[in-house]
């Protein structure tokens, strides 16, 4: 087979493409596999599950929230404020809330304020990636 000018351009063309997905492919993936949710959206309960217990998290349309944290040693928490939108930009729904209970693989703090991003996958599902190093999410009830 001769290397036409046309075979060249194609293979050229090819390479140009594949070079971008390849490098910023797992972005890519996640932008498509993601979609914003609304702020209506995001209203309801969450449920996230660690080793060390559960945490309950029910977001308001009055942008208030509460936040119940159940070790499985010691005594229930419960944690209540105010969230609003934040100005970051990402695929998800960024928020701020004051305070804020982080849940973490091996224990459960407590912060003057978290930024909790809502991620809404295809089938409509939202979440909250709270600790994806472990696996742990809130996850819509």
């Amino acid at each position: 087979m001769i290397a036409t000018p046309f075979i060249l351009a194609g293979i050229a063309l090819a390479c140009f493409l594949a070079i971008p997905v390849l490098y910023y492919g797992n972005m890519m993936l996640v932008i498509a596999l993601h979609i914003k949710p609304t702020e209506e959206q995001i209203l309801g309960k969450y449920k996230a599950t660690t080793d060390q217990g559960t945490a309950t998290l029910v977001v308001n349309r009055d942008h208030t929230f509460t936040e119940l944290v159940e070790p499985k040693t010691g005594s229930p928490q419960s944690i209540s404020g105010t969230w609003k939108p934040s100005n970051i930009d990402s695929v998800g729904y960024s928020t701020q809330f004051f305070p804020y209970v982080g849940v973490l693989h091996d224990k459960f703090e407590t912060y003057s304020y978290g930024n909790p991003v809502f991620e809404k996958n295809l089938l409509g599902h939202i979440s909250i990636e709270e600790d994806p190093d472990w696996g742990i999410y809130f996850y819509k009830q």
